[in-house]
């Protein structure tokens, strides 16, 4: 009984050792399977980044848009953008020019790889790997110049995750067509577009989509424009269309920025001085009648810069079939100066028709009495100047022609203010 006892107590370490030794078995079995795991994923990590295996396929069918040959209907691209700057708004040309990243994200099941540690494992490849991998044929129908970054290599970023998932960004520097409506220029708001299209896919091939991801359009903080002001919460405006042509409907893209012209360039540069010449053509009106070279002078003077004035602003500006609002402003002012100019031709004449009658009595008497003036038309100014004519038709249409001058320094300021008000008020707050 007592050996009994003893083996019993001796049985417990042989449990505990053979425990040990099947756990330790055990766990070196999985070690070794979990390495093997490890190296043939790293193995196939290898040949993942030496692309060897994993573009070769897609290269020699690139061809084809990604699920063509399993029919699962249109490749979706998911497009964001990155604005750097926007610049170059150009009235006479009629464009924009614009610098910005554009991205785009699609799956390509052909380029899915066996990831070792988790769903998001990515393979960053360089420019060069473009030419081997199916990409978008997205274009911008609105473009008139374009071109890529290639300083110090072509600025492209192409990433691909293990799930298929590719990742393309690219710098791009475009100018773009924006038809602007110059109705109200310089006090218009302009509408300009970016429109991103696919060239040779149909909607039932490819399909854009801005990102959902993502903020579809992102700005950078340093765009600035010296002419126009842009709200980035509110002027601009993101959409998707469609275009329809001859050989079928292609998905697009558009992006609108809304321009706020920036006017205080024109208020300093055009109206202001044009206001000072309006209101320098009316000192003629304070002038005597009988100073005439002066008025003839100021006359002259106003005219010839208003007008010069005009023809410098009309040559910077595109040709267009409509009345603009600078151009009813300058073609006001050049009215409202030569007016000035008629008003004192009127005053002239009022006085002058006068004068010639009253010399051509004077040569008429002088030359009956046998006496000659040295000079009839001054001894007939005098006399009617300083009002020893006896003639009351003199005096008459002098008094009118001074009521011309008096109505005239009251009647232009008068239509040129209610002009302003008209003016301001209807490009401002009505158009």
């Amino acid at each position: 009984m007592g050996v009994g006892l003893y083996c019993i107590g001796m049985g417990r370490p042989i449990v505990y050792t053979t425990a040990f030794v099947l756990m330790f078995f055990i766990l070196a079995t999985e070690g070794l399977q979990s390495n093997a795991t490890t190296k043939n994923c790293m193995s196939k990590t290898r040949q993942t980044n030496q692309t060897v295996p994993l573009l070769k396929t897609v290269k020699d069918d690139k061809t084809f848009y990604p699920g063509f040959k399993e029919g699962k209907g249109p490749t979706v691209i998911w497009i964001n953008i990155y604005l750097q700057s926007l610049s170059a708004v150009s009235i006479e040309n009629m464009d924009y020019e614009a610098d910005f990243f554009l991205r785009q994200r699609w799956n390509d099941p052909r380029l899915s790889f066996q990831s070792c540690f988790n769903k998001t494992e990515r393979l960053t490849l360089g420019p060069t790997m473009i030419e081997k991998i199916w990409l978008p044929d997205l274009f911008f129908p609105n473009e008139k110049r374009a071109s890529f970054h290639d300083v110090t290599l072509r600025n492209t970023l192409i990433r691909i995750y293990s799930d298929g998932d590719i990742e393309y960004s690219t710098r791009i520097t475009a100018t773009l067509s924006c038809n602007m409506n110059l109705v109200k220029f310089p006090l218009d708001v302009q509408h300009c577009t970016l429109k991103m299209e696919s060239y040779g896919y149909t909607e039932d091939e490819v399909l854009f989509q801005w990102s959902e991801v993502e903020q579809p359009v992102q700005i950078s903080n340093n765009v600035e424009l010296p002419q126009f002001h842009m709200d980035i919460s509110k002027d601009i405006k993101i959409s998707k269309c469609s275009s329809s042509y001859i050989t079928g409907n292609f998905t697009c893209l558009q992006i609108e920025f809304t321009l706020s012209r920036e006017y205080g360039y024109y208020i300093i540069q055009t109206y202001i001085p044009s206001i000072l010449i309006v209101v320098l053509s009316w000192i003629s009106f304070w002038i005597t009648i009988d100073a005439v070279p002066a008025r003839i002078s100021l006359g002259v003077l106003t005219v010839l810069n208003v007008t010069t004035q005009s023809a410098g602003l009309w040559m910077t500006l595109p040709r267009v079939s409509y009345i603009k609002s600078i151009d009813l402003w300058m073609s006001t002012c050049v009215l409202f100066v030569f007016a000035a100019m008629l008003e004192f031709a009127l005053v002239n004449t009022l006085v002058r028709k006068e004068v010639r009658r009253m010399t051509l009595k004077l040569k008429s008497n002088e030359s009956q009495s046998g006496k000659h003036s040295s000079d009839p038309v001054t001894h007939a100014l005098k006399d009617i100047t300083y009002g020893t004519s006896s003639s009351s038709t003199v005096l008459q249409n002098r008094k009118l022609a001074r009521r011309v001058d008096k109505a005239a320094r009251i009647m232009f300021p008068t239509t040129f203010l209610l002009f302003n008000i008209c003016y301001w008020t209807v490009y401002l707050f009505v158009l």
